[in-house]
């Protein structure tokens, strides 16, 4: 270790590390005009008029007066002209950070306490490790001022950094999670690429040679050197979603499996047009509000390195055609579900990673299987989409009556999102999801009176004859605490309908069943609606009607919702789909589930179009 008398400005070569030497240390940001070791032992004429050089004397001279005889100041204490020494300085630099006496951090853009927030020195890669090794940690600003210490400003560092308040006044992190740390490090600059890597050494307590001009793989290097040191299986928790309307609500990340109550947002989850492998390019990937954690039940096997690739045991659970491995972790406040990826196998024994982290539901790990995976970016990057996708949004725009969504339900491998969209990536056919709704009537009639208020259900699906085929079921609800009222409600609406009426946890209950017990859908007492889906099933698989084309409406079949006018016409409540968009290289369908009202049809017109779609029900 080379250190810098502060009285004289002469360098002191240490190779005895025990030896007793308190020293002060710098941090700042390099700017222009700094003082190389080269031209310090020189003294290069000029040198004393460099901005640099003022750094130097000003740490010197508060070194001296703190009492210390030496400083160190990475600009000239290390020969950079020397790739071994400066080696040995990088991969040291953490270790002498944690062992200096005091550390002087230089803000050349902050003149007064006002202005720390904004200071470039909270940007830089380097200075995360110079913020958290030492213990004494003091700041000055650009006019040498004294502006504070760590631990005074410990509160306003931790919430411009993200760095837990107790990280900051110890200096003790052993326990925070691997993704945590790298996401101190996610918005933080480095000059050179390979430095984002290299400067967080320390902070995860690993050494490596330096490769300068091997770009991002220095990355994936630190992460092989972290894997084999640490088993904290956060380290592959990245590209977690963030585009949500309060990252800090850990409620508002969509989850495959159960059920999500409405939200006001939309959150795109999956990148369909990426296969990559199980370690991230760059800590900026590890950027999130949501706080990782990893389960300390969830039984861990380290994973390894093979053959530019990674070999991991980890649980997957089928969905179809699609397959999902689960981490041992989760975010903060989500302790009823696991966090995963998706995988797609490009080759007999290689899989690969695909799109952002998802949140799988807890009891998807009753069917998850331990398997070993390998996992590494595909030789060749598939040019499409994996499964074919079918988007589905619902529409429900209709005047005169105001319709809600209280709540989307959905089976395993459907993904949904806040939006109330849906992404089916299965290609069994079968019911997949749920809309609960609820409709008011703000219209007048003549006879003074509004139409009743109603709750029902929309169950979608995709025939099993032919996958392109959708259907829809229409399903009236019960309220739980109103079961006469509603019952009687929808007996006056239609003789039919109230045949299969229901609850909506009794729907739930019985969507469930056939999801786990892989049963006829909805059997038993509610044989009804059961063959009310069949018939749908086969009326959609016929060649009559394909879904295809850009305007495409399949069936304008159930009604629902009638009331005289003194025309004596009815109101109907129309369901169907439209196909809004097509895209053959991502091999995806977008539909609408269109609720649109009818006007003009008799009774007997109304009553027609149920009894041919649900003939001999």
């Amino acid at each position: 270790m080379r250190l810098l008398d502060v009285k004289t400005l002469k360098f002191h070569e240490f190779y005895d590390e025990d030896e007793n030497r308190p020293y002060a240390i710098l941090s700042h940001t390099w700017g222009a005009e700094e003082c190389t070791f080269q031209q310090m032992t020189a003294a290069e004429p000029g040198v004393e008029l460099r901005n640099g050089y003022r750094k130097i004397k000003y740490c010197c001279e508060q070194a001296a007066d703190d009492g210390f005889q030496w400083a160190w100041i990475d600009t000239c204490c290390i020969d950079k002209t020397n790739s071994v020494e400066l080696s040995e300085a990088i991969n040291s630099m953490f270790k002498w950070y944690q062992q200096a006496a005091i550390c002087y951090v230089y803000l050349a853009d902050v003149e007064t306490m006002s202005q720390i927030r904004t200071s470039r020195w909270f940007a830089r890669g380097w200075t995360l490790q110079e913020l958290i090794a030492p213990h004494d940690v003091r700041f000055y600003s650009a006019s040498w001022q004294y502006l504070g210490d760590k631990l005074k400003l410990c509160d306003q560092i931790s919430e411009i950094t993200g760095i837990q308040p107790e990280v900051l006044s110890t200096g003790q992190f052993e326990q925070i999670t691997i993704s945590r740390r790298m996401c101190w490090a996610a918005n933080r600059k480095t000059t050179r690429v390979e430095d984002a890597s290299y400067c967080l050494l320390g902070i995860f307590n690993v050494n490596m040679p330096l490769l300068y001009g091997e770009g991002s793989k220095a990355f994936i290097r630190l992460q092989e050197s972290i894997m084999k040191v640490s088993d904290d299986q956060t380290l592959f928790a990245w590209n977690l979603p963030t585009d949500v309307e309060d990252d800090t609500k850990s409620q508002d990340l969509p989850m495959l499996g159960g059920s999500l109550a409405p939200k006001s947002i939309s959150v795109p989850m999956f990148s369909r047009n990426q296969a990559c492998g199980l370690l991230a390019n760059s800590p900026t990937q590890f950027l999130s509000q949501h706080q990782i954690r990893a389960l300390p039940h969830f039984p861990v096997t380290p994973a390894a390195v093979v053959s530019n690739g990674v070999q991991i045991e980890l649980p997957v659970v089928s969905s179809g055609a699609e397959k999902f491995a689960i981490l041992p972790c989760t975010v903060e406040g989500r302790l009823d579900a696991y966090l995963g990826f998706s995988l797609y196998g490009w080759d007999e024994r290689w899989h690969a990673r695909v799109g952002k982290l998802v949140l799988l539901a807890g009891h998807l790990m009753d069917s998850a299987k331990t398997q070993i995976l390998l996992i590494k970016e595909p030789v060749t990057r598939p040019a499409v989409s994996l499964l074919p996708l079918f988007r589905l949004q619902l529409n429900a725009e209709i005047r005169g009556l105001s319709l809600s969504v209280k709540e989307l339900y959905c089976m395993s491998h459907v993904v949904r999102y806040d939006d109330y969209t849906m992404e089916i990536r299965n290609i069994r056919g079968g019911p997949f999801g749920i809309y609960f709704l609820s409709m008011k009537s703000n219209e007048e009639f003549s006879e003074g009176r509004r139409l009743p208020d109603i709750e029902f259900a929309v169950i979608v699906g995709l025939s099993a004859a032919d996958l392109k085929l959708p259907w829809l079921a229409l399903v009236p609800l019960l309220r739980f605490n109103h079961v006469d009222e509603d019952f009687h409600t929808w007996l006056q609406i239609d003789s039919q309908l109230v045949r299969w009426c229901m609850t909506a946890n009794q729907l739930k209950e019985l969507f469930d069943k056939f999801e786990v017990d892989e049963m006829p859908f909805l059997a038993g007492r509610t044989v009804h609606l059961r063959q009310c889906l069949r018939e749908w099933t086969k009326k959609w698989s016929g060649q009559e009607r394909k879904f295809s084309g850009q305007s495409s409406v399949i069936g304008d079949v159930v009604w629902v919702y009638k009331c005289q006018y003194q025309r004596k016409e009815w109101i109907n409540l129309i369901m169907g789909f439209e196909v809004v968009q097509k895209n053959l290289a991502e091999k995806s369908t977008s539909v609408n589930v269109n609720l649109k009202r009818g006007w003009g049809r008799t009774k007997e017109t109304s009553r027609k179009h149920i009894t041919n779609d649900f003939a001999n029900v």
